[in-house]
């Protein structure tokens, strides 16, 4: 991604006093649990397994002396409450660092002062590339240099997607990069995400130290994460399926294993459809690499020859092609 050629969209209102830019990649579950147990909201979330992509989101964060929580997504104005909600935690006095110039600003401007988010996204939302909690911890991180809080930018941005069902394991994962696997429930330091460091067949090991090319393939529809999320009947089949797939990927790290159980969780919670499966059997078929789900999207990721399939699905849905990043959500200079 080009850091520097998003231009800042103006807010409406008065000039703006201060910014702050910050990005967030895409990132992909492939299985994972609903833990919503403890009474800590940032040890609620899910374990699983997932990685992040190069492809994600910016976020350029203004100051403005007009009243109000103004976002902009790709150039259009947008309601888009898990974001409002990071800005809401950034603008509560009682989490706000005390005695530094924001902190003095918010006292003295009181309601006066205002929030302008403008996102770019590279890639759709609702399709499984946890684009909520990107954009998310991308304005987060962005808030967190003009308005210090005793909170981290992951936790604010965490807590932000519980209280809106937007996502559970998606900010822990952006938030170290890479191939990770949630051990436990919730954002670091409260939950506990490893390094998952899969070994990766032979056709890919020239890619080991440049970024893994990944395909991403949209088949079908968005999927709402918030209707999954709510639905009491699914929680019981999505914890079961998730915790045998990342107990069967933790006593085999390979990426192939990672694919596998990625359709495996597909297949026992129900999430494939016709489109997908017969998708999916094609790559197979044809030796083009590995493939597997993405929670929650009607989507699919594909390593391996990504070039040469690229143009083969490109008349079954909007393709994309990325690499891993290692590096997870930061600041810009």
């Amino acid at each position: 991604m080009n850091e520097h050629r998003m231009a800042a969209d103006q807010p409406k209102g008065s000039d703006a006093t201060e910014v702050s830019s910050a990005y967030c990649p895409a990132h992909v579950s492939c299985f994972f649990t609903i833990d919503a147990t403890s009474p800590n909201p940032f040890q609620k979330g899910s374990v699983g397994a997932g990685f992040s992509l190069e492809k994600g989101v910016t976020a350029i964060v203004k100051l403005i002396d007009k009243p109000g929580i103004q976002v902009v997504l790709n150039g259009g104005a947008v309601d888009f409450p898990t974001v409002k909600t990071v800005v809401e935690h950034y603008l509560d006095p009682d989490t706000m660092l005390p005695d530094t110039p924001s902190a003095e600003r918010l006292s003295t401007a009181g309601h006066m002062l205002g929030i302008h988010v403008s996102l770019l996204s590279e890639l759709p939302l609702s399709q499984g590339f946890g684009l909520s909690g990107a954009c998310a911890l991308a304005t987060s991180y962005a808030l967190s240099k003009l308005l210090p809080n005793y909170r981290t930018p992951a936790e604010i941005a965490h807590l932000a997607e519980l209280e809106n069902s937007t996502g559970l394991g998606d900010v822990p994962g952006q938030t170290i990069g890479g191939f990770e696997a949630r051990i436990s429930p919730g954002v670091p330091p409260h939950g506990e995400v490893v390094d998952l460091d899969p070994t990766v067949p032979a056709f890919l090991d020239e890619h080991r130290f440049t970024g893994i090319p990944v395909l991403l393939c949209v088949l079908g529809e968005h999927v709402g994460t918030k209707n999954v999320l709510e639905d009491q009947r699914l929680h019981e089949l999505i914890n079961y399926a998730g915790k045998e797939s990342l107990d069967a990927l933790m006593h085999d790290k390979t990426l192939e294993n990672l694919c596998i159980q990625s359709n495996l969780f597909a297949e026992r919670v129900g999430f494939n459809n016709l489109k997908t499966e017969r998708t999916v059997e094609l790559i197979r078929r044809y030796n083009y690499g590995i493939t597997g789900r993405c929670m929650l999207g009607n989507s699919i990721f594909v390593f391996g020859k990504v070039e040469r399939l690229k143009p083969i699905l490109e008349p079954l849905g909007e393709v994309f092609v990325t690499k891993i990043t290692s590096r997870g959500a930061h600041l810009l200079e």
